[in-house]
């Protein structure tokens, strides 16, 4: 039996232990803190073929030296944080590790260490990171290969509730816990736009999104909001493209509308602070109703609380507007009515529950985390809705012609993935199954790279994509000439 071990048990770790145990010569070991989620992996798995082992890993590190010496790869879902300590323990034993997320600088680091330890440390093998980069470079290479060059490259990147099921203010629904993506609010965006390098300060960052329509081969057309993703232009040197062709270099994340108005609304209110605050400790815990009029330094009356609160995001909506125009941004942006902001705000903070003067605060000590383990309730998804995973590349090809013209093409790389009702979601699907396929093709020796990489290679992207295509999440590449 080819021995692996599994750290962690979330949402994205049963599409990996399902497609893993479909061969009968693997065994899984899977450790995780919590047992229901165990059970639920493990349930209909043929019993010789999965050890399940309730254990506190992120608290229990050194344990992992019993089981790691034991595997050929290890399989780490745990919190990106903890990463490296395992990689650490993996190269000590020489052991392979997979996981989703990003390659931080401490994991780069390990690259001389992993390779003199004959070891692979294979990151970014989720939906983004992961199946974006691996479909972005099979059109580069392919490109590159016919002598073409790309000069523009645009991907946007959602997962959300199915249209039908984005039914609250926010248009979105968690799965997960929703801190990650309430922080990437907080943070700044770079990319290359026409020529031009942008930047967007983060308080201004969803008062800027882009309008954004996909056409789905049913031809079905779907209309998002779109903002910017984090600094794009390290992706020029990733994906191996020319800077002095490249005029534009931008990832994006898709929102349904409403997402980025009450984003901006919570934080105007102080919703994303990270601090320590006291208050929310108070005995007897505040409602939520006096914790905000706190927030905004008003009487802790209704209408006092309404006046503020309409003041305090319209002042900031109207700055930000401002500033937005002041900065004649070139790329497409959604004009925005600020009235009709506020009154989407102002009904969102009361369909949340912000203004209840019976419900009382959860207190996770700052706002921003007890905001989101209030969000966690109210936008889940119930039993029977399904999510939608929507991805799609834009390139600008420039080739020429026999007659020595130009030729420009713009070619498209997309992904719709539904989620399965009461089954496993889109986004798990999209993040489990690579991650399993990746595992698959260590533990048949068909990987020669060592060291810290992401799929960037054909020795990845090829066979990973075919056989994610075979599990019906499938790429659909069309190209239409300019």
């Amino acid at each position: 039996m080819k021995e692996v071990l599994l750290l962690g048990s979330g949402f994205v770790a049963k599409p990996a232990v399902d497609y893993l145990l479909k061969r009968n010569d693997v065994h899984l070991t899977v450790l995780s803190l919590f047992q229901n989620e165990l059970d639920n992996i493990s349930k209909g798995l043929p019993t010789e073929q999965i050890t399940t082992i309730q254990l506190d890993v992120m608290n229990n590190l050194e344990s992992l030296n019993e089981y790691i010496p034991k595997c050929l790869v290890v399989i780490s879902l745990l919190p990106a944080t903890m990463h490296c300590a395992v990689a650490k323990m993996c190269i000590a034993h020489k052991k392979h590790l997979v996981t989703a997320s990003y390659i931080s600088p401490e994991m780069r680091s390990l690259d001389a260490a992993a390779k003199d330890a004959g070891v692979l440390l294979l990151n970014e093998l989720g939906l983004d990171p992961g199946i974006d980069h691996m479909s972005s470079m099979k059109i580069i290479d392919a490109a590159k290969a016919k002598g073409a060059t790309v000069s523009s490259f645009i991907s946007w990147c959602g997962a959300l509730p199915a249209q039908e099921f984005a039914d609250n203010p926010f248009g979105y629904k968690f799965s997960w816990s929703p801190r990650g993506v309430l922080s990437s609010a907080s943070l700044p965006a770079t990319f290359l736009w026409n020529g031009s390098i942008d930047n967007i300060p983060p308080h201004i960052k969803f008062g800027v999104m882009q309008p954004v329509s996909i056409r789905s081969a049913d031809g079905t057309t779907m209309e998002f909001e779109g903002v910017a993703n984090r600094d794009s232009l390290p992706y020029i040197d990733a994906y191996s493209l020319d800077r002095a062709q490249v005029k534009t270099m931008y990832r994006g994340t898709l929102r349904w509308k409403g997402f980025s108005v009450m984003i901006r609304a919570l934080v105007a209110v102080g919703f994303f602070s990270t601090e320590k605050d006291e208050r929310l400790s108070a005995n007897p815990a505040p409602t939520w109703q006096q914790y905000v009029s706190q927030l905004l330094g008003c009487n802790n009356n209704i209408s006092d609380i309404e006046y503020c609160l309409e003041s305090s995001i319209r002042d900031a909506f109207t700055k930000q507007k401002a500033e937005a125009e002041s900065l004649n941004y070139k790329f497409p942006i959604i004009s925005r009515d600020i009235d009709a902001d506020v009154k989407t705000a102002l009904d969102g903070i009361k369909w949340i529950g912000l203004l209840s003067e019976t419900d009382q605060v959860v207190s996770k000590h700052t706002p921003i985390d007890t905001l989101c383990a209030l969000l966690e309730k109210k936008l889940s998804y119930n039993a029977g809705e399904r999510d939608i995973v929507v991805l799609q590349h834009e390139f600008i090809i420039e080739s020429n012609n026999a007659d020595g013209s130009k030729k420009i093409e713009k070619e498209y790389s997309q992904l719709i993935c539904y989620g399965k009702p009461n089954g496993s979601s889109g986004t798990s699907l999209t993040v489990g199954l690579p991650v399993g396929i990746a595992t698959e093709l260590i533990i048949d020796d068909a990987t020669t790279t060592r060291g810290v990489t992401g799929p960037m290679t054909p020795e990845f992207y090829l066979p990973i994509l075919e056989r994610l295509g075979k599990e019906g999440i499938e790429m659909s590449e069309f190209t239409v000439h300019e």
